[in-house]
């Protein structure tokens, strides 16, 4: 049975059931019960020390909170590869320490991008926060004391109008033109892609009902922001889908999409740097040229103004032009 005492700064609690002893002070008696609760739990429930290990925070976050994202599939291969790569994973998650995570970070940062390292970061720390403010198995994230991998410095990459023709004539596209093969298709959706500053996954989720060629715009239901919006299309966007499949125009799976771009890029002659995202920068930057700050956020779906310079890559020679 749990026992409470009031002390300075918190409710102490202390548990001693079958030889197992447990202690920690919360900021509420509330919390404290809602944990001495789980504990108890825990220990009849014959989990080791009544404790719950990082392991099992893994595999409750994909189970219960990865579960109802978009991105539940990529969060539940990392939790995997997390609990696989962790010599700490079966470790009380209460004693996992800074050290620990240090020391993991080290040894990731031999075999992956600082870039891809901080997404990590970003999915563990989720872990340990819900772990500390709702299933109360852990008082402070040990994260926090974690030096992040600094950013690296943003891509400059911006897509000529010579690599963009490079691109259309390996696939053996030309706009206006009925796609037939997937190289064509994945070259229109390119070219779409240059027109509207519209992510890979929204052009190939476009069906019939949301295509508005009359009135020159594309509604998305749900985008990365999980915010819908409506893109706005250019003369040459209406060409370009006024040749597709009006039904499904970009009959494509992700994988096929990059591994088909990847084909063309080597046909084409182009640098592996070169990649099917830098559209969406080139698109920018051209519509920035037309378009005031705020109606290029509405078409681009960016809520932060800020984070829109990060895809906004005029040069100075091209600023200084305008400025006569």
């Amino acid at each position: 049975m749990a026992s409470y005492r009031k002390r300075s700064g918190g409710w102490y609690v202390e548990i001693r059931k079958r030889g197992i002893y447990r202690s920690r002070t919360f900021s509420t008696k509330a919390a404290a019960k809602y944990w001495a609760d789980e504990i108890e739990a825990d220990i009849e429930s014959g989990r080791p020390m009544g404790q719950h290990t990082l392991a099992q925070a893994m595999q409750r976050y994909s189970r219960d909170v990865s579960s109802k994202k978009k991105g539940a599939r990529w969060e539940r291969l990392r939790l995997d590869a997390f609990e696989s790569s962790m010599a700490f994973s079966g470790k009380a998650i209460d004693d996992v320490t800074p050290n620990d995570l240090a020391t993991w970070r080290d040894q990731r940062l031999t075999k992956v991008a600082a870039s891809s390292l901080r997404r990590d970061f970003n999915l563990l720390n989720s872990v340990f926060e819900i772990a500390r403010r709702e299933w109360r198995w852990i008082t402070s994230n040990p994260l926090k004391d974690v030096s992040r991998p600094a950013n690296p410095p943003p891509r400059e990459q911006l897509i000529s109008e010579d690599q963009a023709a490079s691109v259309k004539e390996a696939a053996g596209y030309w706009r206006g033109m009925e796609p037939r093969t997937t190289q064509q298709v994945v070259a229109a959706a390119f070219d779409l892609a240059l027109e509207t500053a519209m992510r890979a996954g929204e052009i190939r989720g476009l069906r019939g009902p949301q295509i508005h060629l009359a009135e020159r715009y594309v509604d998305l239901p749900e985008t990365k922001n999980g915010r819908r919006r409506q893109v706005p299309l250019t003369t040459a966007a209406v060409e370009i889908l006024a040749a597709m499949d009006p039904d499904e125009p970009f009959p494509v799976t992700s994988g096929t999409m990059d591994a088909t771009f990847r084909r063309i890029r080597r046909k084409a002659g182009l640098s592996e740097a070169f990649t099917f995202h830098d559209s969406r920068a080139t698109a920018i930057t051209r519509l920035a040229k037309r378009l005031d700050i705020h109606d290029l956020a509405r078409m681009t779906g960016h809520r932060d103004l800020s984070m829109l310079t990060r895809y906004y890559r005029a040069t100075a020679s091209e600023i200084a032009q305008r400025l006569d």
